[in-house]
C-alpha cells in the first residue's frame, strides 16, 4: 500500500500532485489546503474522491469494497480498509489545528479528543491495526503527540515494542513515530516545514507532517518504508541549498509510506 500526503498551502498543485502519484503508484493520495485544487482534472486519472465533511480531501485507487469513511470531523477523516496480509486497518487522516493560531493547551486537547475517538473506533469494530497521517501541526517531541493520554507516540521500537504502558494506574497503547529518524539525516530537509524568526528561540526544521502507527503494526512498516519526497520525475521540491522550494511548490514537504501491510 502507498499512501501520500500533502498540505498544498492552498496553490494548484493539482498537476504536480497527480505527476506525484504516478510517480509512485499511489494508491491513497490525501491532502490539506486544497482550496485552488482541481477535481475535475484530478478525478478522470484512475483515482475517485471518497466523500466526508473533513476539511482533507482523500482520493484513492480502491474500490468500495475495500476501503470506507468510517468517522470524520472538521479536520480529520477515518476510514477501515482491508488488506490482504494484515486484515482490516484504521488509516486516520488528519490536519490539526495550526500553532499560529492557538496554544499548545489547545493542541493537546485536539489531540486527546481525536484519540478518543480513534479509541472508540477499535473498540467498535474489534481491530488492533491504526495508522495516523498527516498534518499534525506538532512535532514528534510535542505533548500533544507523546503524552499518554493523546497519541502515546515513541520514536523507540523496542519501547513500542512493550505495546502498552501505565500511567497513574491507567493503561495506554504505544504507537511508533518512525519521523523521529529524520532529524538525524545525513543532509537537508531535516524535516517537512521550515520555519525563519528573529526571535531568540526558534526551531527551524519541524517534521509537522507524520506517519504514527499502532505497535502491532511494527513488524509490517519498517523506517524505511516512510519518506519525506523531495523530488519526483521532474519536479525538485528542494532547492540545491536543501531548502524547501516553497516558491514553485508548497512550504510543506510531502510524506509517502510504501509498505506491504
Amino acid at each position: 500500500m502507498k499512501i501520500l500526503f500533502w498540505n498544498l498551502q492552498r496553490k494548484d498543485l493539482t498537476t504536480v500532485s497527480l505527476d506525484l502519484c504516478r510517480h509512485f503508484d499511489v494508491d491513497i493520495f490525501a491532502f490539506a489546503e486544497g482550496q485552488n485544487f482541481d477535481h475535475n482534472l484530478f478525478s478522470i486519472k484512475s483515482y475517485k474522491r471518497l466523500k466526508s465533511l473533513s476539511n482533507i480531501v482523500l482520493y484513492t485507487k480502491y474500490s468500495n469494497s475495500i476501503i470506507k469513511v468510517v468517522d470524520d470531523g472538521a479536520r480529520y477523516c477515518s476510514v477501515l480498509i482491508t488488506t490482504p496480509v494484515n486484515g482490516r486497518i484504521l488509516i486516520c487522516f488528519v490536519h490539526m489545528i495550526s500553532a499560529l493560531h492557538s496554544s499548545n493547551e489547545a493542541r493537546v486537547i485536539e489531540s486527546q479528543t481525536l484519540m478518543s475517538n480513534i479509541l472508540a473506533i477499535r473498540e467498535r469494530e474489534n481491530l488492533d491495526h491504526i495508522i495516523l497521517c498527516g498534518d499534525f501541526n506538532q512535532n514528534p517531541y510535542d505533548s500533544g503527540v507523546i503524552a499518554a493520554a493523546c497519541f502515546n507516540a515513541t520514536g523507540d521500537r523496542l519501547v513500542a515494542a512493550k505495546m502498552k504502558r501505565k500511567v497513574l494506574g491507567s493503561t495506554y497503547s504505544y504507537f511508533y513515530n518512525p519521523m523521529w529518524r529524520f532529524y538525524g539525516a545525513k543532509s537537508r530537509p531535516y524535516g517537512t516545514y521550515f520555519h525563519k524568526s528573529s526571535d531568540h528561540v526558534v526551531v527551524n526544521w519541524n517534521i509537522l507532517d507524520q506517519f504514527i502507527f499502532s505497535a502491532s503494526l511494527l513488524d509490517s512498516i519498517s523506517d524505511e518504508d516512510i519518506h519525506i519526497v523531495t523530488e519526483a520525475d521532474k519536479h525538485k521540491l528542494v532547492r540545491k541549498d536543501g531548502n524547501i522550494d516553497y516558491k514553485r511548490y508548497s512550504d510543506h514537504l510531502p510524506i509517502l509510506m510504501t509498505s506491504n501491510i
